[in-house]
């Protein structure tokens, strides 16, 4: 809300539109457009510190820069909401892979107390303000770690282990905030269906990107 504050300040405009607006939207799609490329090139560089240079790493980012189900919520000047979550998120992952590359041989005190561990700290409460999705980051980092930079895995927990406390907190919080009103609420197992069902869908349309809508009406009681 803050961002969007700003740029209504810059956009506003005493003449209004045809519809009565007085916003001038161009100012909302181009931010969103010039976030969405700098997170691309933050994509790139992650990348290429994981894979090297090569084909790989410029595939990878094309792929992250023009997919439909990417290039949707850069077009809906709403959609920076999301845009700003996965900035913070894919920046926070460059610097944790820098903090790993730089403190190999420290201990885990050593490694928490780095000014890039507390960067990313910071980078995450942003993305979860931004958006709560972002609570992901937690477990993204320790994927980080382990799979792709070989760390033992416990030595991978231990240092995520701040992370998941903020997790922790935004589950309460978002929890309490963001109320569901009128809508069927399953059970345990249910909620795994739903999760499934959530994740089966968006991962059907990242490989099919046709049809593609802001609500595609997939409620619990139905799935």
């Amino acid at each position: 809300y803050a961002v969007w504050g700003a740029l209504a300040r810059l956009g506003y405009t005493t003449v209004p539109n045809p519809q009565g607006d007085l916003f001038n939207p161009w100012f909302f799609h181009t931010f969103n457009v010039a976030l969405h490329l700098i997170t691309t090139l933050f994509v790139y560089r992650l990348l290429r510190k994981l894979f090297g240079s090569g084909p790989a790493p410029i595939l990878g980012a094309a792929v992250f820069a023009l997919h439909p189900v990417q290039v949707e919520t850069v077009g809906w000047a709403c959609g920076s909401k999301d845009l700003l979550c996965w900035f913070f998120v894919i920046v926070g992952m460059n610097v944790y892979l820098d903090l790993i590359e730089r403190n190999r041989s420290k201990k885990l005190f050593g490694f928490w107390l780095s000014w890039r561990f507390w960067t990313v700290f910071s980078l995450m409460i942003l993305a979860i303000l931004s958006k709560p999705t972002a609570m992901v980051m937690s477990a993204l980092l320790i994927v980080l770690d382990y799979f792709l930079c070989r760390t033992k895995l416990t030595t991978s927990i231990l240092r995520g282990l701040p992370f998941f406390a903020i997790t922790i907190v935004s589950v309460i919080v978002t929890k309490k905030v963001q109320v569901a009103v009128g809508v069927y609420e399953p059970g345990a197992i249910g909620k795994l269906l739903v999760a499934g069902d959530a994740l089966a869908h968006y991962a059907f349309k990242v490989v099919w990107p046709f049809d593609l809508t802001f609500d595609y009406g997939r409620m619990p009681d139905r799935v």
